[in-house]
């Protein structure tokens, strides 16, 4: 998911992820994955703020992995 710059800091990201938490949990997923940018504060904040776990990526030091238990 991307969220435009002119559209960010409105709360759309928090909705859209929220939103596909439910659907996932709704489906029976029991786990949501997030590959990122390490650099990326935002995603960080708005990942943190939904309960999403972070770990390096191992094979790849720029980017961070983000996971939420359902």
């Amino acid at each position: 998911m991307v969220v435009a710059d002119q559209w960010q800091g409105r709360g759309l990201g928090t909705a859209l992820m929220r939103h596909l938490i439910d659907i996932a949990r709704a489906r029976g997923i029991d786990r949501m994955y997030s590959a990122d940018m390490a650099e990326n504060a935002d995603m960080r904040e708005l990942a943190m703020h939904l309960g999403f776990r972070v770990r390096a990526e191992p094979s790849d030091a720029s980017l961070v992995v983000y996971e939420l238990p359902l």
